[in-house]
């Protein structure tokens, strides 16, 4: 009876490994840094409310939100084939609510969805008591600008993407 188990699990086993197949997605093994194109732009938000008076104005994004690119792997290959990961690139935001980033690209064009991370901030507004506004009432708000994509990023492009975020 032992041994009819241990056959029985032996085989199974057998059958287990022999279905399997690994699947390996492929990847550049190694970027070429030197070759790139610059995507750049501009995050302004509704921040304050309070200086609206005249109009919507809109302030720049926190420093240090950051940007993220999304590129998929095949489009560094000359001739993909099978399935590949996407790689993902960042940077962030200076006061000035301006990002600059210098990504990796081909002489054939790469396609790049960017990415502005969402933010929390106390936005500042009024309270409207007795008819009257008073008092600097900032509300915690969630702020998102969605993800654009943009094709054809060829080596010593550049490419200046602005996003406008709004409030949750």
């Amino acid at each position: 009876m032992k041994n009819l188990i241990f056959s029985l699990l032996f085989i199974t086993g057998l059958f287990f490994s022999s279905g399997c197949i690994k699947d390996e997605q492929n990847a550049p093994t190694s970027l070429d840094l030197s070759n790139t194109a610059t995507i750049k732009g501009q995050l302004k938000a509704q921040l304050d409310l309070l200086n609206d008076t005249l109009g919507l104005i809109l302030e720049n994004a926190p420093s240090g939100t950051k940007v993220i690119f999304k590129v998929n792997a095949s489009e560094y290959i000359l001739n993909p084939e099978g399935t590949y990961d996407d790689l993902l690139f960042e940077t962030t935001i200076g006061d000035n609510g301006i990002y600059s980033f210098d990504i990796p690209a081909t002489t054939r064009g790469i396609s790049v969805t960017i990415m502005p991370v969402d933010f929390i901030y106390d936005q500042g507004q009024r309270k409207l008591q007795d008819g009257h506004w008073v008092s600097d009432t900032p509300i915690r708000k969630k702020f998102t600008a969605g993800s654009t994509s943009v094709n054809n990023i060829v080596v010593g492009y550049t490419k200046v993407q602005d996003f406008n975020y709004s409030d949750q």
